[in-house]
């Protein structure tokens, strides 16, 4: 297991802490019908424990969810990213109150609790919970990753490391997608899945699945993401392209008619939605529910190419942190840009990432309410 050691200055280590005891006083406050909690095996920045969340809203036979629509919305899947703030804020204010009856809501609060705990994108074990959900035939390593290991993983950062990412990048159009779509060879690289039945996350979101969700007929899921390449608060939703055509139908009767797949966004068409959350959670879930998931991911203004090398840059300092980088101005700089890159201090920003989940919840909420009455 990795051991963090607190390399990130400019992240407030005790925020979890504070956004967790909020989120769940807020659901107390909002009535919750069921919470459970799943203690993560590493410890925050102080020595605390940390725990991925389950708050259940609608009706419950015991413990146990009964609504036969449900619709799930998750945070935190890569740490560092901005999303557990607007759970807390819909449930401050009153989201949860206006749901119709026959629909229940069901929050994961902060999937990846040690990636939030300390500022970073992926968890405890240096993986990235988004490439990790795959069948065993997906974490084979892959040559066409290993052959840029020389210049992701350079014996020193510099400018001229930078620059020899950003160049390969403009001239190889098979490097940012090999990269993009995870790796399964190397444990302290950018972007690794980790090893079958490795990651705590998805061996969670399993139990989560089965306990909270696998009794329903329907589940509609909201992802929530921050720092992909799209414009600067632009929230783009996407669905997966093995999405048959009832489901499809769903997701564009209640988000709208351009709601793409990820494939058909820049520079993910390597990208396999097998790997992901919601791709591990439609195994998990029996057959017989009528799965809807989606992501929205919030642009922060950084293009691919640019955050492709903010983050080889993180990932080797956080790989050294022996070295004394916060006296290197240079890496203040990429440092910062890591931050802005994943959740811009920015209250215009934040504003519209609330504005955005919280119209889609109350789409989906509709959208399950009308599926009750057939």
């Amino acid at each position: 297991m990795t051991s963090f050691t607190n390399t990130h200055p400019e992240v407030d280590m005790s925020s979890y802490i504070r956004d967790r005891a909020r989120f769940l006083a807020a659901a107390k406050s909002a009535g919750v019908s069921a919470h459970s909690e799943f203690e993560c095996p590493s410890l925050g920045p102080d020595g605390e424990k940390l725990y991925m969340d389950v708050v259940y809203f609608g009706a419950v036979n015991g413990d146990l969810p009964s609504d036969q629509n449900i619709l799930v919305l998750s945070s935190a899947v890569h740490g560092n990213e901005y999303g557990p703030e607007v759970q807390i804020e819909l449930l401050e204010n009153g989201f949860t109150s206006r749901v119709p009856k026959g629909v229940g809501v069901c929050m994961i609060f902060c999937v990846n609790p040690s990636g939030r705990a300390w500022g970073e994108r992926t968890d405890h074990d240096n993986i990235d919970v988004n490439r990790a959900g795959g069948l065993p035939e997906s974490f084979i390593p892959k040559p066409d990753c290993s052959k840029y290991d020389s210049l992701l993983y350079p014996q020193s950062w510099s400018a001229d490391a930078a620059e020899a990412i950003e160049d390969r990048i403009r001239k190889d159009k098979d490097f940012a997608k090999a990269i993009i779509g995870g790796q399964y060879h190397n444990p302290q690289g950018l972007l690794y899945g980790g090893q079958p039945g490795e990651c705590w996350s998805i061996n969670t979101l399993k139990d989560i699945c089965e306990s909270f969700l696998s009794r329903a007929d329907r589940v509609a899921m909201i992802d929530t993401h921050t720092g992909a390449p799209v414009p600067y608060m632009e929230g783009e939703i996407y669905y997966s392209s093995n999405a048959d055509d009832a489901v499809v139908a769903k997701i564009r009767k209640w988000y709208g008619a351009d709601v793409g797949t990820i494939q058909a966004t820049g520079g993910y068409e390597m990208f396999s939605e097998d790997v992901t959350v919601f791709g591990a959670m439609r195994r998990f879930l029996p057959p017989s529910v009528f799965f809807i998931p989606v992501v929205m991911e919030m642009g922060t203004g950084f293009s691919a190419d640019r955050s492709l090398v903010i983050m080889a840059a993180a990932n080797y300092y956080r790989q050294n942190s022996g070295i004394r980088w916060q006296e290197d101005e240079s890496m203040c700089e990429i440092r910062y840009d890591f931050l802005e890159l994943f959740a811009p201090d920015d209250p215009c920003f934040e504003g519209a990432m609330y504005c955005r989940i919280a119209t889609m919840c109350r789409s989906a909420v509709l959208g399950l309410a009308s599926c009750a009455l057939l």
